[in-house]
């Protein structure tokens, strides 16, 4: 073990926390050589909802024949929803302990732990070779933040996904840090139609919503500050962003009182919603706010798998929610499609949103990236959430490795790890 720790500097090790998602034998892979559209609870169907076939063409090509247009299919194809799996693989159930594939690196068995320690050798001839100049490659999933932490200033690891708190320590060790935005923070608000709450289908009490929360300081408060307070929910830096649309909603609790009073409610108003350890964090934000406001909040607790399950069955929950780096993709993820946080989608309902979003499907190439900022400014006047901030994913090196944040990945792919 200690050989491996005074490994040379040059050789990237990426710890970071990982998600397995079992599935169902079958399910999302066919057991013949033929290409098949995933179905069922498979995460890789999200990218081929609009798929009609899949055709072998040759031993090269594969064939996507679509029932409609659809803008997103090769974004979410490139999150890691194509992967190409050894059909021998498949065939003799070994692809999960004997991997076959046509990447850039190859498991090297015997120096690996299942669940401690992954090593991999450059693949001999690969195609892109020069995109990945690192020889050896080890993966340490270490979950613990301290932990990884201290992995890197033993030398250990030379990349991590990394801590804001460590921020200034790592400044001081001379490391190369990235960060970018990953996802936002605040109110999901599932009923815009006041079915499930009739406050929340008036615009004047969405707003005074946006109004109550002072999103910088949840932000400081929160997150260390290590991100950006906004109200909307594309990528702040990105093209549809917009930073003039962050004042709609400044914060003024007197303002948020008499949109409130307007809409009927000078007393407030009485909601349910859901609580689960992992959000405690902005609980005490979120009380603090909302009692101001008066709206009284009676809180359903829960454990987090029953949070996923239950929470978009309420009219409001408080949520940390995935960004997408494409813009049509966020509309998608964010208004028309079904997502576990949004099951019942109401933009159709709404006759401000609904020909947005139309326009947006209809549009191509530069109409449609307008039509996408004309859509982003009708979802902040519409209060369509209540958003504090986009918080950040942050990262650290070592001196001679560069990394690339991607937006609507947890941790970026090799091909954003180089040296320099």
């Amino acid at each position: 073990m200690e050989g491996r720790r005074r490994r040379p500097q040059h050789r990237p090790r990426h710890p970071h926390r990982r998600r397995v998602q079992r599935r169902h034998p079958g399910r999302c892979r066919r057991r013949d050589h033929e290409p098949r559209i995933p179905q069922g609870r498979c995460s890789f169907g999200e990218a081929y909802v609009n798929a009609a076939s899949f055709e072998k063409v040759d031993d090269d090509t594969v064939r996507i024949a679509l029932t409609q247009r659809d803008d997103t299919i090769l974004y979410l194809m490139g999150l890691g929803r194509s992967y190409i799996a050894s059909p021998a693989s498949i065939e003799a159930g070994t692809l999960g302990s004997e991997p076959i594939g046509s990447g850039p690196y190859v498991l090297d068995s015997a120096t690996s732990v299942a669940g401690a320690e992954y090593h991999f050798t450059k693949a001999a001839d690969h195609w892109d070779a020069e995109t990945y100049p690192f020889s050896e490659l080890a993966i340490f999933p270490i979950t613990d933040a301290t932990a990884r932490h201290n992995a890197m200033l033993s030398g250990q690891i030379n990349v991590q996904y990394g801590d804001v708190a460590n921020l200034e320590q790592a400044k001081q060790q001379g490391w190369n840090t990235a960060e970018r935005v990953s996802g936002w923070a605040g109110l999901v608000i599932t009923d815009h139609t006041g079915a499930k709450s009739e406050p929340l289908g008036k615009l004047e009490v969405r707003q005074a919503l946006n109004y109550a929360f002072d999103g910088a300081a949840v932000l400081a408060a929160v997150g260390s500050g290590a991100g950006v307070a906004t109200n909307q929910v594309f990528p702040d830096g990105g093209p549809i962003n917009d930073p003039s649309l962050n004042e709609t909603y400044a914060y003024d609790m007197t303002k948020a009182k008499e949109l409130l009073a307007d809409a009927g409610y000078p007393d407030g108003f009485a909601i349910s919603m859901p609580m689960s350890p992992i959000f405690e964090m902005w609980k005490p934000s979120a009380e603090q706010a909302l009692n101001e406001l008066g709206v009284k909040v009676t809180w359903d607790n829960m454990q987090m798998p029953d949070y996923q399950l239950n929470a978009p069955n309420y009219p409001m929950f408080i949520s940390f929610l995935a960004m997408d780096g494409n813009d049509v993709a966020t509309v998608s993820r964010q208004v028309t499609s079904v997502q576990w946080f949004n099951p019942e989608p109401d933009y159709a309902q709404n006759e401000v949103i609904a020909p947005l979003v139309e326009k947006v499907q209809t549009e191509r190439g530069d109409a449609q990236t307008d039509a996408v900022k004309e859509l982003n400014k009708a979802l902040v006047d519409q209060a369509w959430w209540s958003v504090w901030y986009q918080a950040n994913n942050i990262y650290y090196t070592a001196p001679g490795i560069q990394l690339q944040p991607v937006v609507g990945m947890m941790f970026p792919t090799l091909r954003y790890i180089t040296q320099g």
